[in-house]
């Protein structure tokens, strides 16, 4: 328990660090906004315990990331290796730390149950694409047992067709069945139990990136 809250308190400090740069930074400097946000992924990659196995290559140009879903880790752990901002469900806005970073650094809240809300999610998406940013999606909406995948939803890969915008896949997956955290599970008490546990592995495999092409037919 005592390495859990001790990683805590780094993942508390590195993040107001980070954030607070951020705030100075960000109305000069869209490549050092993005420097900083893969420092924090890589710092809070070292904070979880994480040891990481990597395949693929990771994508230079921006684009739209889609990837699977296991953990409140997954954030960290891709943006270590790929900086860029999230796609993330609208109640995480109102999370003390997660909701302050997450608005700090250019995410999208949506609400999915509402079509106006992912409108204007689709909106947002497009915007940070034009100002140079990646942009993350869960595709599945929710997190996932080890080695499960849900039906993946299809508004952003319409989106990379219409905007003609790189899309590169990601798998997620950690080593360990008790690592992932999903349905019901307390997130404390997950935090303490695994994040308290020396060593985590997990792989990060980066797919090919796939480019949409619109023929002269489908656009007429």
């Amino acid at each position: 328990m005592f390495l859990a809250f001790f990683r805590l308190f780094f993942i508390l400090l590195f993040t107001a660090l980070i954030v607070l740069v951020i705030l100075i930074v960000k109305p000069f400097s869209t490549q050092m906004m993005l420097k900083l946000m893969k420092l924090w992924g890589k710092l809070l990659t070292w904070c979880f315990g994480l040891h990481l196995e990597i395949k693929g290559d990771v994508p230079k140009d921006d684009g739209i990331l889609i990837a699977n879903h296991r953990s409140y880790m997954d954030i960290p752990l891709i943006m270590g290796f790929k900086a860029c901002v999230f796609l993330a469900k609208a109640e995480l806005e109102k999370a003390a730390v997660i909701g302050w970073a997450g608005r700090h650094a250019e995410s999208i809240f949506v609400k999915r149950d509402s079509p106006e809300s992912r409108k204007h999610a689709r909106e947002a998406l497009v915007d940070r694409l034009k100002k140079g940013f990646s942009v993350m999606v869960f595709a599945e909406g929710t997190t996932t047992p080890q080695y499960e995948l849900l039906p993946l939803k299809l508004g952003m890969f319409q989106t990379a067709i219409e905007g003609q915008f790189p899309l590169t896949p990601i798998l997620i997956e950690f080593k360990e069945a008790r690592l992932p955290w999903f349905g019901d599970a307390d997130a404390g008490q997950h935090f303490i139990k695994n994040v308290g546990t020396w060593r985590n592995d997990a792989i990060l495999i980066f797919g090919p990136t796939l480019k949409a092409h619109i023929s002269q037919e489908n656009q007429s």
